[in-house]
């Protein structure tokens, strides 16, 4: 990707997603993530130690957020 009007710190933000798979949304990946909050957590040292994503909601009707679970767990 190449434009010729755009800041030079642009073009080294787009040589960092060539890298990437194409739909990737960040910066880093997932085991890049998974490494940099071990290095900064107290409890990195520990063997057992891993990163979970969840999602936490609250006064919320979750029933379509249990439908998609399901359906991608079928799915998977």
């Amino acid at each position: 990707m190449q434009f010729n009007n755009e800041e030079p710190q642009a073009r080294e933000t787009i040589n960092l997603l060539e890298d990437r798979p194409t739909n990737t949304v960040y910066l880093e990946t997932q085991t890049e993530q998974d490494e940099r909050v071990r290095a900064n957590s107290p409890f990195g040292h520990l063997q057992t130690w891993k990163l979970l994503k969840v999602i936490v909601k609250s006064n919320d009707d979750v029933r379509q957020e249990q439908f998609a679970m399901q359906l991608i767990s079928q799915i998977d």
